[in-house]
């Protein structure tokens, strides 16, 4: 049964008391300073001439708690709106019934224009606590339901009428305004998705050319209620634990798709996955999931070739840091995506060890870098004046992956030799 029904008559008179706390409300917030002549509104004859637009889904999905936005918005002018702002009209009360094919009302919910800002703490059952209207006082009016408003499908009307927007003197009317506008829904059981043909891989190399996956999709109900797949989802998993989730494209009515390459495993550790794969229809009704599992393979980066001095040179008394170029190139098989970091550690010639966050090499066209995302990785190199330990240098490369894997290291030796200036 409807919350607040009005033809009952506890819900009449709540309905009717409520109704003249909004109007009084508006009558008391009357600001002189505001317009006093505007165009006048005739409650008791409201028509479809002071509608703008109407939305109420057409099709509701039996025992769906999914909300829904309905919304009603008003077409008057700004002196009009003024008017009702400036509390010398009373504001709109908007008020929707809902009746079954019998014509019997089985619920009946408000719409408002409160900019979500007032939790409905009397709300029925099948209507949100918050309107989620969005602006306050724009007259456009809304409320948030779901399909609980029956447990019955067939064919329901939503009749809409409207109280106040009257000015000072004239009396609401005690009883439901005829409905301005009704629009008609069905109510009726969905089914989910489910899938058809499946083309989803088995093993994934590391290094893999590219790969079109395809899933066939249909929803039973498309006949009925022009149901349709509006999503493809995959969520990878191993362990229980969820590593990715991507979208397959839609190709055409039934069939989906996605397009992978071997970046398709960067961040990912060499191990057997699950793919756990669902469709949502746009009535927002999920498929079962469709699990197929696949073993990937994430290979760690490679250091293939290094350019660096062998000899550096402390700079003169008062000249500034000399200055060397180290560029590495480093590939990797699911990309350079893959790469989290290309780094150094320094043995110096007294056999100390040293690391820095400085100690690092970029590859995205800055500071000394030349192509962004080429795999020529860059350092520029410091020699300050300040340097002391004159001597052979032990550099060891390394590159880590987003996965945590570390490449075999390279390493180079370079000599540090002192200013051909004496330093006092």
């Amino acid at each position: 049964m409807g919350f607040l029904r009005p033809s009952g008559s506890r819900s009449l008179v709540f309905l009717t008391s409520l109704i003249g706390f909004l109007l009084l409300f508006g009558l008391i917030g009357c600001d002189e300073t505001g317009p006093v002549d505007p165009e006048p509104i005739d409650n008791v004859l409201v028509t479809e001439d002071l509608i703008d637009s109407v939305n109420v889904p057409e099709f509701w999905v039996l025992g769906s708690e999914e909300f829904r936005q309905v919304t009603f918005s008003f077409a008057l002018t700004q002196e009009q709106k003024d008017a009702i702002n400036y509390g010398d009209y009373s504001p709109a009360v908007v008020w929707v019934s809902i009746r079954d094919q019998d014509g019997s009302e089985v619920a009946g919910f408000m719409i408002r224009d409160d900019g979500g800002a007032l939790p409905d703490v009397l709300h029925p059952g099948f209507v949100h606590a918050n309107s989620g209207d969005l602006v306050p006082n724009d007259f456009i009016f809304s409320n948030q339901i779901n399909a609980g408003f029956t447990t019955i499908e067939g064919v329901y009307t939503f009749e809409v009428s409207v109280w106040g927007m009257i000015p000072p003197g004239m009396s609401a009317p005690d009883v439901i305004p005829p409905p301005i506008v009704v629009v008609s829904v069905t109510v009726s059981a969905n089914e989910a998705p489910v899938f058809g043909e499946v083309s989803l891989p088995d093993n994934l190399n590391a290094g893999f050319d590219v790969q079109q996956w395809t899933l066939e999709v249909t929803d039973p109900d498309e006949e009925v209620s022009e149901d349709e797949v509006v999503e493809v989802m995959v969520e990878l998993l191993a362990n229980d634990i969820s590593y990715r989730e991507f979208l397959f494209a839609q190709l055409n009515s039934s069939t989906w798709i996605f397009t992978a390459d071997s970046t398709f495993a960067a961040g990912l550790l060499t191990a057997d996955y699950t793919m756990s794969v669902t469709a949502t229809d746009k009535f927002n009704q999920v498929s079962e999931p469709l699990e197929h599992a696949v073993w990937i393979e994430n290979l760690a980066p490679e250091l293939m070739s290094l350019s660096a001095p062998d000899t550096t040179q402390q700079p003169g008394p008062d000249d500034p840091p000399n200055v060397y170029t180290f560029t590495l190139d480093v590939t990797d098989s699911q990309g350079q995506g893959d790469i989290e970091s290309v780094y150094y550690t320094v043995l110096d010639p007294t056999g100390g060890f040293s690391t820095h966050p400085d100690y690092v090499f970029r590859d995205d066209g800055e500071d000394g870098d030349e192509i962004a995302g080429d795999g020529t990785w860059t350092h520029l190199f410091q020699v300050p004046r300040e340097v002391s330990n004159f001597g052979t240098y032990t550099f060891t490369f390394y590159a880590t992956d987003r996965a945590g894997q570390d490449s075999d290291p390279i390493e180079h030796e370079l000599v540090l030799i002192v200013s051909s200036e004496p330093h006092s």
